[in-house]
């Protein structure tokens, strides 16, 4: 039951620290997690502004050509690339040039909006192609919008021919998006790269960790205030005097006694555990009194009463010496070893 009782006393002493514990290692774990879906959500949004600075660059290109004189074009060619398309799905596209006829089949069948776009971006790759510093800064105006810092950079390639932006080249650490196809024969793709920072991946933290953090704030502040008030409430155990304010506090209740008999009280307080003798006590409070060792009596007396109703708190008598007191926070085997001592 000893050991037991010591293991019980362990644990309650070390629950603060465990509780502490647990909640440090459960925020880590959750920052983690949030910090990777940060991550998750840049790279996602960085494609997205990606693919409408794409489209955009398109649409700007496509606008010029239609307004340009493309003498290097055939009127057939140029006529594919400014007739608006059909609101339709098609499977295949036929491209009819001075050299011949072109068909072009897809996989699956496209609306003929994104055939036509396929299309444009292989004849204007003659005429207007991908400028990489105009997509880049496209790209850098759409991450700004989604609160994406860092720097960046795009690549154009048409076949073996491969263009850059003029920004420094890539540092190990950037997030390349995917590489897109922009034209219908594949040859042409383009992609872009981002080195996003901290802050970055700090404002794009999942919102699950601030919650969890509040949770977690809310939780040590109840523990810390459930503590408080469990202090509150333990019942206070001892002897308090204060002989400037003629207080005597016995397990937190305050007890009204004469001021003699505080201050008797208070010697046998300083004293505790330790006999206190008669002679002492007379020389102390009655020096001169013929009527002492009744005094002395009454006064014991007196305080017994006093501490009646904590039976934790006692005087004990010993015969033929004095007297002394035994709190609750005394060892009373020490009473108990002390020959001829009586109640």
């Amino acid at each position: 039951m000893l050991i037991l009782s010591q293991i019980g006393f362990a644990m309650e002493r070390r629950k603060p620290y465990i509780v502490a514990a647990l909640l440090l290692a459960a925020l880590t774990l959750t920052l983690r997690i949030s910090l990777q879906n940060g991550e998750k959500r840049i790279r996602e949004d960085a494609d997205r502004a990606f693919k409408t600075a794409v489209e955009r660059h398109y649409t700007e290109r496509i606008e010029r050509f239609r307004y340009a004189d493309n003498l290097a074009l055939s009127p057939d060619v140029e006529r594919y690339a400014t007739v608006p398309p059909f609101d339709r799905k098609i499977k295949n596209y036929t491209l009819r040039t001075p050299k011949g006829k072109m068909v072009y089949t897809f996989r699956d069948s496209l609306s003929e909006t994104k055939a036509k776009r396929l299309l444009n971006e292989y004849i204007l790759a003659g005429t207007n192609p991908v400028n990489p510093d105009k997509l880049n800064a496209l790209f850098r105006e759409q991450l700004a919008l989604l609160k994406i810092d860092g720097k960046t950079g795009t690549v154009y390639r048409s076949g073996k021919a491969k263009r850059c932006s003029r920004d420094s080249l890539p540092p190990s650490s950037a997030y390349f998006t995917p590489l897109y196809t922009l034209d219908i024969t594949g040859e042409i793709k383009a992609q872009a790269w981002v080195d996003y920072g901290f802050h970055t991946v700090w404002r794009h933290v999942d919102s699950t960790f601030y919650w969890f953090l509040l949770l977690v704030a809310a939780g040590v502040t109840g523990y810390l205030y459930v503590c408080r008030m469990r202090r509150r409430e333990r019942p206070v155990r001892g002897i308090a005097i204060d002989l400037d304010k003629q207080e005597l506090l016995v397990n937190g209740v305050q007890c009204a006694i004469p001021k003699l008999d505080l201050a008797l009280l208070d010697l046998l307080l300083e004293r505790e555990g330790e006999c206190v003798a008669r002679e002492e006590i007379k020389q102390r409070f009655w020096e001169k009194d013929e009527n002492a060792d009744e005094k002395i009596d009454t006064h014991i007396k007196m305080l017994r009463k006093i501490l009646r109703d904590f039976p934790e708190h006692r005087i004990v008598t010993v015969r033929g010496r004095g007297y002394y007191l035994v709190t609750g926070g005394s060892d009373t085997r020490k009473a108990a070893a002390r020959p001829g001592h009586g109640g």
